[in-house]
């Protein structure tokens, strides 16, 4: 399949997914890992699971460009889990000096943890910006809204957002533009 555009996220929950890209490429994720590819002329690329034994699950979200026509580009980063028990783990960020992978884009995704109970808030990056909620494991109250695994929330026109987890969770976090 050819693809113009950028894949922003490819976050593995199994133990482990093939990607084949270009011609001679291949790689193998593991649990935790982030890949970005910026496709800017085109390239070929797909997925497939690296085993015949195991399910894969995995989340893959496009990220319109910022800026369109650039050289293509791929990178892979492993996110240890431990980074992100009681805090939130920046994981794709559009300045290359941030913890995260840098993305042709003003977009953000964290990743966090939250135990039973716990609440935090959430500082929206940019005016006019939306963000995108993903519980990808547990039970979460996002401004007042229930939401349970593999459930997703968009919120736009906010600066704070309340989070309150009602269950151990796991929660992914889109900081995107909305326009």
């Amino acid at each position: 399949m050819d693809q113009a555009g950028e894949v922003a996220y490819a976050y593995l929950q199994a133990k482990r997914v093939g990607v084949a890209a270009k011609r001679f490429f291949k790689r193998l994720f593991k649990t935790g890992e982030v890949q970005i590819m910026s496709a800017g002329r085109g390239l070929t690329h797909s997925e497939y699971n690296g085993s015949e034994a195991e399910l894969v699950n995995f989340l893959q979200i496009w990220i319109l460009p910022k800026e369109t026509n650039i050289e293509p580009r791929y990178d892979q980063e492993l996110f240890p889990l431990n980074d992100r028990q009681g805090q939130s783990q920046n994981i794709v960020s559009p300045d290359p000096d941030d913890d995260g992978t840098w993305i042709n884009q003003d977009a953000w995704f964290w990743l966090q943890d939250f135990e039973s109970g716990e609440s935090d808030f959430y500082e929206v990056k940019k005016p006019g910006k939306g963000v995108y909620f993903f519980v990808l494991e547990g039970a979460i109250r996002i401004a007042g809204e229930q939401l349970e695994r593999r459930d997703g929330l968009g919120i736009e026109d906010a600066s704070s957002i309340e989070l309150t987890a009602t269950a151990d969770c796991q929660l992914l976090i889109m900081d995107v533009p909305m326009r």
